[in-house]
């Protein structure tokens, strides 16, 4: 039951939580078959519960063996089919300790079940594919050995990319590759496992690559703050994979032109570092270098966000607890931000239901029934429209701030790297 009740708000925090949510490849997993999903790890207890939520069957997954002491959390945790991995650091003999575990990841094989391991080890929100641990291959080949090769496992890697890891409005892309079938692997095994393993392992690690953005270069924040400035161009019109690929091209070429042409590589880092920093300094957005700047769309929107103004403050009333509640907890309670977004969703969707139910039940005995399921009806639609407005008054704020710029020597000089930026990586492009 607790599982379902997660996997129910989960469901629906997908679809409210992130701007945009797409899946693919769901028709990829095998039916009636032991499964061991191999993901990548970049936003801690976010990233197993919105994979799950997709699966038509409950899954398991690892966690660290830490949060497993209390007999309490041992007891909730087990009963959303958490299990413990243990590692160094635990203090204890983590052969036979990780072994009672994979015996009871064997057997969930077995009976066609399925299992999510994270073979980075770790979560970490930057968007480059870590070292592997080998954990998942031995689980998936060691249950194969414990039932005699007796039929196929499979090993299914799965690619999450997002475009914000903490933050609400976020786009969200599961991307599922065609499966592994261990079958392929088994009479090697059997003469020679340390090398299959590594071989298992090697094939897991390319299909990885392929799933998601993988950047590699030392230069990192260089690769970041050029996906962001070419963010506006890259996504529109596109899906998420379509986005996903365009991202990818763009850091091979541009891994290529760091090894092969150093200089020019550093031409275009030294020119998205300084607009960068210029439209951070200025809370100013790579569109607002494009020209576009109109004084009439300010004044129409500012127009516009007045007259919406009375409905988003009821809106901001009747929702404003259930947002604002998750968000200062956080902000206060929880140092590693790699939480942020799981605890936000989760609690936001519980609290929006309570906090919705209460006020409905006090309209209900005030003005009767009637009235009562219209305004719960209306409050969804008050809290999106409370959401966009926000939006909206951020929007036109960084364009007014463009306005009041864009006859400045600083604001001309930015729109003329600008220029020179899109130009480069233009001809980046066709080479």
């Amino acid at each position: 039951m607790n599982y379902k009740i997660g996997y129910g708000i989960v469901r629906l925090g997908n679809r409210t939580f992130y701007k945009k949510f797409e899946v693919a490849g769901l028709n990829k997993i095998p039916e009636n078959a032991g499964v061991l999903f191999a993901i990548n790890h970049q936003n801690a207890f976010m990233d197993p519960v919105v994979l799950s939520s997709q699966l038509n069957k409950n899954a398991y997954y690892l966690a660290r063996a830490d949060i497993f002491k209390k007999k309490l959390a041992n007891k909730i945790l087990r009963s959303i089919y958490m299990l413990p991995i243990y590692r160094q650091r635990d203090g204890v003999n983590t052969i036979v300790k990780n072994e009672d575990t994979f015996n009871e990841c064997y057997d969930v094989l077995e009976n066609n079940g399925c299992v999510l391991i994270f073979p980075e080890g770790n979560h970490n929100n930057q968007k480059k594919l870590r070292p592997l641990k080998k954990g998942i291959a031995r689980i998936g080949l060691g249950a194969a050995k414990k039932y005699g090769f007796s039929k196929p496992y499979y090993i299914v890697p799965v690619g999450l990319d997002y475009s914000n890891h903490t933050n609400m409005g976020a786009s969200l892309f599961i991307n599922i590759s065609d499966p592994i079938n261990l079958e392929a692997y088994y009479p090697s095994f059997e003469k020679d496992p340390n090398s299959t393993i590594n071989h298992l392992m090697d094939e897991i690690k390319l299909k990885l690559e392929s799933l998601v953005l993988n950047i590699q270069s030392e230069n990192y924040s260089t690769y970041t703050n050029i996906i962001w400035l070419l963010e506006q161009d890259m996504s529109k019109n596109s899906t998420l994979k379509e986005n996903l690929a365009s991202q990818q091209n763009l850091v091979s070429k541009l891994e290529k032109l760091e090894t092969v042409s150093n200089k020019s590589f550093l031409t275009i880092e030294s020119l998205s570092k300084s607009i960068f920093n210029y439209l951070k300094s200025n809370q100013l957005k790579p569109t607002h270098l494009y020209g576009k700047n109109s004084l009439a769309v300010a004044i129409f929107k500012s127009l516009a966000l007045l007259f919406l103004f009375p409905f988003h403050l009821v809106g901001l009333v009747s929702n404003y607890i259930p947002y604002k509640l998750p968000v200062i907890l956080v902000e206060k309670k929880i140092k590693d931000p790699h939480f942020h977004s799981s605890i936000k969703m989760s609690m936001g969707v519980i609290l929006f239901i309570v906090f919705w139910s209460i006020q409905t039940i006090v309209v209900t005995l005030i003005l009767g029934w009637k009235i009562g399921i219209l305004y719960l009806l209306s409050l969804p639609i008050l809290a999106m429209l409370n959401y966009r407005w926000f939006i909206q008054l951020k929007k036109t704020k960084g364009l007014i701030r463009s306005i009041q710029l864009q006859n400045t020597s600083d604001f001309k000089n930015a729109v003329s790297e600008f220029n020179e930026f899109i130009q480069k990586i233009n001809s980046l492009e066709t080479t």
